[in-house]
């Protein structure tokens, strides 16, 4: 088998020319079909499935690439699943499209699929299902015309279906879904290639009817952002009671930008003292706590010491207050409050931080430091108050993936400033097929991303050192791909990640992993995972036996282990619900049943329920808990979805939650539903945050993983530089709304430039902009600016800084690290856009707005701290050192500078 190939283009290619052609749109990982400006299909994608449809390779796990002039391209993603080749290429106004698979004998893949996601604002009328041949063609109505997809090779048999509902399409999107039913033998080689094409045909007036959808949900977007004008409600009549032309939609349009340019329609992300999670008791009192230079932190007994050692780190690296004054806060960790408890009171002349033990005490802490405000003169202050909280759950858990990715310090302030901050007490720790950290007792197990045993034992001691109880999670059954890279005896069958359960061997190595984790992280419980296992009881070692038997005997086995061993057993839910049944995941069916492994089960073991869906009453933890088990809630992807679960777990006496965040292992965020669930953990009352928004919680995750911010220092303001001489592009057309002038974007100032042709300054690929002039010293600078691509974490450009003795540094600029794009990535489903909607670590969302099509903007704001905070700068330059077509577009600039 051929290694994985894995073709990355930097921005985005077309496959036609012609403002009204149809044509294909690619950029690193993502396909996506359009009709002049206007998507039709946001994205095409093609995978490989085994028979209990579990993705075993997915096409856009690899990228595209354009193979010659005439706009043909190719995509490849190969792995011992199978092969899947994409080729395309538009001629006489229709694109002409094929996938090609092909599987090996040993692959346990049995289905393959393709995808066609359909945008939901023009599809209006729901498809229906057919299940053989497909039909010829397949025609999709919308409101601007007719999608016709037409199959060009034969393809029986075949299920379509309409997806619209599914919970992971997302609200925008429908899908056409092409299911193969070939149910291939595992044994058989199978090639199929799937040749279709695409035509759209417009509707008398569709352009015009693209424009007046997008106005009208530009117009909804504006609305929810307060009162409106009589000129606003003068076009919004007009949009709703016409079919407007061209040159009346250029006035409605007209409208409603002014509106939005007059009431700069940003959300402010500044925390204004808002707590997280929010206590239970907080009492205003007048008069504030102003820091002054210098501040002492004192604790009052041994317990407190780590609190108070949180407390000055922060006061000193990110808020610029060093320590030694005169002025005390006094820590303590004895409280009358529950455990875990603390109170808090300030006066305009004293803190005192109480807590119920060290865990206590840490909790106090780590809710002054939300408190603490800047004013306009620089001064960092808490405004007076007394506040009493304690937890309203004993367990509150989140997990994280080891990855050596980023450093132990990532996962340091991954510890202090996240779940610490925001109060979980459990830590789960593993997962990415047991290969991401070293074992001395089976070395062989590894993977790229692998940290050292003296890493892990590091994190350890710090999460332990701030009151966190670690759980390690270890792969006891499915997701062993690196496991079986290493011991390919030990799988269950074919390509299978999943341990066969009759080799003698899997038992002895779970033994070994179990002992070397105990040994390092002196657990109470451990988490056996064993989700999504589809291969059991394939190995010729298992005949005769049943999987739910095979499932039943393993999972005890694994039980007694760790109960010798003082542990108790976490395991996930999905292998013991029939799938069909259930709300909540469920992975046995009919051809694999393991479902009844339930009833043999020992009932200490503990089930953890993930489930994703916002709102349930999720009625497998009612099943659970009536069979005898204690259980857990894993929730993800939205808010709701915690607030949800929480309540389910409290109304079915469930021990507590764990929040998931599978996104931290590949992109270092663990997204702003890690902040809700542990909102949601603390309360426990099932209600939401009355200061609930997407921005609150997104400004929580940015305050926890940034590292230092110039902004926030004690003692300075930003000050905008002027780019008005330098200034020689528009900007792009969404971000027409954007307002004009001085404007404090969540408590940074900018220059923008005024409402004309050329509004930033903007550099293509392999090109540079005139030198910027800066003068004087700075603590950091502040840039305001985006970029055009899509593409994943790539090196796009960077800033060269000149100071004025003629030294040099360059600061490098990573898409979706420290620059963004102001318009989400088109992805196929809306918890994608949640997900990588800008929660990365190096910058900030600090404007969200919407273009005139009613979609969601995000400006980011990335502050770089100057190491030579004492030197003279003389100016700046922007380099974009990506490939064509990328362009990079600097909106505003402003200094970080101490408030003399």
């Amino acid at each position: 088998m051929k290694k994985l190939i894995s073709i990355f283009l930097l921005g985005i290619f077309t496959v036609a020319s012609g403002a009204d052609a149809l044509r294909l749109e690619a950029d690193s990982k993502n396909l996506r079909l359009l009709y002049g400006q206007t998507v039709i299909s946001p994205k095409i994608e093609a995978f490989i499935a085994e028979s209990g449809w579990g993705n075993l390779l997915r096409s856009d796990k690899t990228g595209y690439a354009q193979i010659s002039e005439t706009g043909k391209w190719i995509h490849r993603a190969e792995s011992d699943s199978g092969n899947i080749i994409l080729r395309s290429e538009s001629k006489n106004g229709k694109v002409y499209f094929s996938a090609e698979f092909d599987i090996p004998p040993e692959s346990m893949a049995h289905n393959i699929c393709l995808d066609i996601f359909l945008n939901k604002k023009f599809f209006y009328e729901s498809l229906k299902e057919h299940t053989g041949k497909m039909p010829r063609p397949l025609v999709a109505k919308t409101a601007i015309g007719t999608l016709i997809v037409t199959p060009l090779s034969s393809w029986t048999p075949w299920v379509v279906r309409d997806e619209s509902k599914s919970e992971w399409r997302g609200p925008d999107h429908r899908t056409i879904s092409l299911l193969s039913l070939s149910k291939k033998e595992v044994s058989e080689p199978f090639h199929k290639t799937v040749r279709l094409s695409f035509e759209f045909i417009p509707t008398d007036g569709s352009m015009a009817a693209i424009r007046t959808v997008g106005l009208k949900n530009f117009e909804t977007a504006l609305r929810k952002t307060g009162k409106v004008s009589a000129e606003f409600e003068a076009a919004a009549q007009w949009l709703s009671t016409e079919k407007p032309d061209d040159a009346k939609l250029d006035l409605i349009e007209k409208a409603l930008i002014a509106e939005a340019r007059s009431r700069r329609i940003y959300r402010n992300t500044a925390f204004a003292g808002i707590v997280i999670p929010l206590p239970f008791a907080n009492e205003k009192k007048n008069g504030r706590f102003v820091f002054s230079d210098r501040i002492t932190v004192e604790a009052a007994d041994s317990n407190a010491g780590t609190a108070a050692a949180i407390l000055e780190d922060e006061l000193t690296r990110y808020r610029g207050i060093p320590a030694g004054g005169t002025v005390k806060i006094i820590i303590n960790s004895a409280s009358e409050l529950p455990d875990e408890g603390y109170s808090i009171k300030i006066t305009p002349d004293s803190i005192m931080i109480s807590g119920k033990g060290m865990a206590g005490a840490i909790n106090g802490v780590q809710t002054l430091i939300q408190l603490l405000k800047k004013d306009s003169s620089g001064r960092i202050y808490a405004d007076s108050c007394e506040i009493r909280d304690w937890p309203g759950s004993k367990f509150r858990g989140i997990q994280l993936i080891p990855s050596n990715r980023f450093g132990t310090g990532f996962f340091r302030d991954a510890i202090r400033r996240l779940v610490s901050r925001y109060k979980y007490n459990m830590l789960v720790f593993g997962e990415d097929s047991t290969g991401n950290m070293e074992w001395k007792s089976h070395p062989k197990i590894t993977s790229q991303f692998r940290m050292s045993s003296n890493e892990v034992k590091k994190i350890i001691k710090y999460a332990k050192a701030h009151s966190l109880k670690i759980i390690p999670l270890i792969q006891s059954l499915g997701h062993n791909t690196h496991t079986l890279k290493a011991y390919p005896e030990l799988a269950d069958g074919g390509d299978s990640s999943s341990l066969c359960l009759s080799h003698p061997g899997t038992r002895k190595l779970l033994a070994d992993l179990y002992d070397e984790a105990i040994q390092l992280y002196q657990p109470e419980y451990v988490h056996i995972g064993c989700d999504e296992s589809f291969s059991v009881g394939r190995n010729k070692l298992c005949k005769g036996r049943k999987p739910a038997d095979l499932l039943a005997e393993h999972l005890n086995w694994c039980h007694e282990y760790l109960k010798k061993k003082g542990c108790k057993t976490i395991m996930w839910h999905d292998m013991l619900l029939e799938s069909g049944k259930w709300s909540s995941p469920a992975n046995s069916h009919k051809s694999l049943i393991t479902h009844p492994a339930l009833e043999k089960l020992n009932r200490d073991i503990i089930i953890d329920l993930w489930t994703y869906k916002e709102k349930d009453d999720f009625p497998a933890l009612a099943h659970f808990r009536k069979k005898g088990f204690q259980v857990l809630g894993s929730g993800w992807y939205t808010p709701e979805n915690y607030i949800m679960l929480e309540k389910a777990i409290r109304k079915n006496g469930g021990m507590g939650t764990v929040a998931t965040t599978w996104m931290f292992e590949l992109f270092g965020s663990t997204d702003l539903t890690s902040v809700a669930g542990a909102d949601a953990a603390w309360r426990c009352n099932g209600n939401q945050n009355p200061f609930f928004s997407d921005m609150l919680y997104s400004a929580h995750v940015h305050a926890a993983m940034l590292p230092p911010q110039p902004s926030e220092f004690a003692g300075t303001a930003t000050v905008p530089v002027s780019l008005e001489k330098f200034i020689n592009a528009p900007l792009d057309k969404e971000l027409e709304v954007l307002p004009a002038g001085m404007v404090d974007f969540s408590n940074l100032n900018f220059e923008i430039a005024p409402y004309g042709k050329n509004r930033c300054v903007a550099v293509d690929s392999q090109q540079r902009s005139p030198a910027i002039t800066l003068s004087g010293t700075a603590r950091g600078l502040v840039f305001l600016h985006t970029v055009n691509t899509l593409n994943s974490d790539k090196k796009v450009g960077y800033y060269e800084i000149t100071y004025a003795d003629g030294s040099t540094i360059q600061i490098e600029l990573y898409n979706r690290r420290n620059i963004f794009g102001a318009t989400l990535p088109s992805l196929s489903a809306d918890f994608d856009k949640k997900l990588f909607g800008g929660f990365f670590p190096l910058s900030k969302p600090v404007w969200r707005g919407c273009s005139i099509s009613g979609e969601p903007l995000t400006l980011q704001a990335f502050e770089w701290l100057n190491p030579h905070p004492d030197k003279m700068l003389k100016c700046v330059e922007l380099i974009c050192s990506a490939d064509p077509p990328v362009r990079i577009s600097l909106i505003a600039l402003s200094t970080v500078k101490n408030n003399i």
